[in-house]
């Protein structure tokens, strides 16, 4: 079988043994078009999402953790899919279903949005920062209804560029109930857990 024909989660002791494996990794399969990905071992939301949707990316793709990033209880792959919502531009979103719904994904309301994992709430005005963006954004509601996505310049306040849509992901990574899951069940059908 070739290298890179289904994804594979590899396993390391130690979170330096994981970054000294993907390091190895990301040289020998240079030129490949093969993706190595570090999870961290400090649940850092940003970060494990994109290893997240590593695993659940179209191609193949390698995923280095140490045992303490695969043991880390997740939300089932279902849990994180019901906790997402995709806002669209001219969509009909009630303001306080929005704000409801970023609280219980975790987000903190404050006054103005600096870091990822906040919101601010002016009016119409709702002000985002997706844990897994690489700025905040702001969505101007007109009643219920979506009139702009916009990014947003965390200094001077100013809207941005316009977005068509905006995929609003968990704040927190923390299971919604019970137990949780492991990094192992983001891994498809198909895929390999590989010890090192």
């Amino acid at each position: 079988e070739r290298i890179g024909a289904r994804p594979v989660l590899a396993v390391a002791p130690t979170q330096d043994a994981a970054a000294r494996l993907a390091d190895d990794l990301r040289s020998l399969l240079a030129g490949t078009g093969l993706d190595v990905h570090l999870c961290p071992d400090i649940p850092g939301t940003g970060e494990r999402l994109a290893v997240l949707d590593a695993l659940a990316g179209a191609h193949p793709v390698v995923v280095v953790a140490p045992v303490s990033a695969c043991v880390e209880p997740l939300p089932s792959p279902e849990a994180m899919a019901a906790a997402s919502l995709t806002v669209r531009a001219e969509a009909v979103l009630p303001r306080d279903d929005l704000v409801r719904n970023l609280e219980r994904a975790g987000y903190e309301r404050v006054a103005l949005v600096a870091s990822p994992g906040e919101f601010a709430v002016r009016g119409g005005i709702v002000d985002v920062y997706p844990p897994d963006a690489s700025g905040p954004v702001r969505l101007e509601l007109w009643g219920d209804q979506v009139d702009s996505i916009r990014r947003l310049d965390p200094i001077s306040q100013r809207s941005l560029e316009p977005l068509a849509d905006l995929t609003v992901r968990p704040a927190l990574l923390a299971p919604p109930e019970g137990p949780g899951v492991p990094l192992a069940a983001y891994v498809p059908n198909g895929g390999l857990v590989v010890l090192v």
